[in-house]
């Protein structure tokens, strides 16, 4: 029978380990596909019930998209082996011979499988003939980047969600196998014998250089200037955006021969065929305009940047109220999210006389103080450190007086961290570490770095509303005495330039709004766009710019007081 005729049998696994020694199934998947039909036959899936005492782990959940709750529905495993024993009977009857299962990957799946017939079937023959599909990609498309599943359905114009699902993963398998057939054809393999002689005697596929599926007329001939670039798939979706200080060298570099990129950018570019980009007059520009494609487009192979699920909050001064931009007068902010605010609001509600006797449990301090629940100190010392914290820096009163007090430490603890270990001083990261022994000092230091990264958040925050509303000038690289320009306004760009020398700095046109009205501008966007604002005016003094901000008439900023300020923020 041809391979195109031929009914297959397309597999899916999810489970909790890289092995059956260290996990289980957790969901499976099948469905009869033909190259010859544009999509799978009935295709199935079912969760399985975890071994007894087996719980979804946390790095599971997030992997699969599984929660525990939807495990109720889960059948015993022997129920769903016979339910995929009647669909691969099925294809027998159809074919005549066995069951043609083809699987992406085979080589992860297989055993979890084997045990799986150990387990419900051990006195049956193991029922499938296993085609992985990884493997024949590997050998027909040698100089392919990368043949994972994800690489290779996006290869061939399909997005895969993030989330690990066998629903979704069938049908890129299915996809998989039909372009796969195609390509064997074209090499005079058109049955089942003739594929099986090939992989018994063609050898392994040797190194062959990289060659990458976006035509090279795509990439060659761009400007030597800063921009933005975004890749896209064959049916137009969008993988990645991209600066470029150049986008010609930029650009090029990732079609240079066997260059190292990361695992996620290799994935990328074997499914990029297109790509577009934006010129802008500088790199500080074309930083700002890539935080906010990504910020709006959200591309899937963008690690940083990326839109968050909280948006920037403001709150009162105790830090008890909060809300969002324009909601009540709430004068502190922008925060990041109220998950950055809450460690610093809840050490407010330990501390304060007026707040009431609170209650702590391991649950309680992994709600308010974001530490994992692996890093949990006993609550008996979690009080124990807390006290000692509180007669260290004599902490007492109401939360208003508290909270002022905090932003007082905070900002010493800050100036000593900067000049000892600047970096842990950082705002990266969660505050707390790895699973430990935790003693009462280890509690009281870890509070010292809550109220630290809070005061250091509201520093910024402030920073921001400022910066929102300015203008600004900086030497272009080089000898001459070309400048560019840039406005913002409500924290976007309004204007950016470039003129031949430096000249009159303007204000910003909205230099008399309020703090309050500064605020309204402020969402998860324009608080990205500031950041990188930031961090780009920080290189800029470090690279000796000759940069100048304006916030209003008459107050100029100049490199020195900029880097005085960059301490802090």
């Amino acid at each position: 029978m041809p391979l195109t005729d031929l009914d297959v049998l397309a597999m899916d696994c999810q489970t909790t380990g890289a092995t059956p020694l260290s996990g289980c199934l957790v969901e499976v998947g099948w469905a009869r596909v033909n190259p010859s039909r544009d999509s799978c036959a009935s295709p199935e899936t079912c969760l399985i019930c975890l071994p007894e005492g087996q719980v979804l782990s946390p790095r599971i959940q997030k992997l699969t998209g599984i929660r525990p709750d939807e495990l109720m529905s889960a059948v015993p495993a022997c129920t769903a082996w016979e339910r995929l024993i009647a669909a691969a009977q099925d294809i027998r009857g159809r074919s005549g011979g066995s069951c043609i299962a083809v699987i992406h990957y085979a080589r992860f799946e297989r055993p979890f499988l084997e045990q799986w017939h150990e387990t419900c079937a051990p006195e049956t023959p193991f029922p499938f003939d296993i085609i992985c599909t990884h493997g024949l990609a590997r050998r027909l498309l040698p100089g392919l980047p990368r043949c994972g599943l994800r690489a290779l359905a996006g290869y061939f114009g399909m997005g895969l969600p993030g989330e690990k699902r066998c629903a979704p993963h069938l049908a890129a398998t299915e996809l998989i196998w039909q372009q796969l057939v195609a390509y064997l054809a074209d090499q005079g393999m058109e049955d089942l014998a003739a594929l099986k002689d090939w992989l018994r005697s063609a050898p392994a596929p040797a190194r062959v250089p990289r060659a990458y599926p976006m035509p090279a007329e795509r990439h060659r001939g761009l400007p030597d200037q800063p921009g933005v670039y975004r890749f896209r798939r064959s049916n137009g979706d969008l993988l990645y955006v991209g600066k470029a200080k150049s986008l010609k060298h930029r650009i090029g570099s990732y079609f240079q021969g066997r260059r190292r990129h990361p695992e996620h950018i290799l994935e990328m570019l074997t499914q990029a065929v297109d790509l577009d980009y934006t010129a802008t007059a500088t790199a500080l520009e074309a930083a700002l305009r890539e935080a906010e494609d990504i910020q709006s487009k959200a591309p899937e192979y963008n690690v940083q940047l990326q839109p968050g699920g909280q948006p920037p909050v403001f709150s009162s001064r105790d830090f008890q109220q909060t809300g969002l931009a324009g909601e009540g007068a709430l004068p502190l902010g922008p925060w990041p999210s109220q998950t950055a605010l809450e460690p610093l609001a809840a050490l407010v509600r330990c501390l304060a006389s007026d707040s009431g006797d609170v209650e702590w449990t391991d649950e309680a301090i992994c709600k308010h103080f974001g530490l994992p629940p692996a890093t949990v100190p006993p609550p008996g010392i979690f009080i124990d450190g807390l006290s000692l914290f509180q007669r260290r820096n004599s902490l007492s009163g109401h939360q208003k007086d508290i909270a002022r007090r905090l932003l007082i430490h905070g900002a010493e603890w800050w100036r000593l961290a900067r000049e000892s270990l600047p970096e842990e001083a950082s705002e990266e990261g969660p505050v707390g570490g790895e699973e430990r022994a935790w003693s009462p000092d280890d509690v009281a230091r870890f509070l010292e770095g809550v109220v630290r990264r809070g005061a250091f958040y509201l520093r910024r925050g402030r920073w921001f509303s400022l910066l929102c509303e300015a203008t600004l000038q900086w030497r272009l690289p080089g000898d001459g005495t070309a400048t560019a320009s840039l406005a913002l306004q409500g924290g976007r760009i309004a204007f950016a330039g470039l003129t031949d020398s430096p000249g009159h700095l303007p204000p910003p046109a909205n230099h008399l709004w309020t703090p309050p009205e500064r605020r309204v501008c402020f969402d998860g966007p324009t608080y990205t766009r500031l950041r990188v604002l930031t961090t780009e005016l920080r290189r800029l003094v470090s690279e000796d710019r000759r940069v100048r901000l304006c916030l209003r008439p008459g107050v100029v900023l100049d490199e020195a007081v900029l880097a005085r300020l960059f301490f802090w923020i």
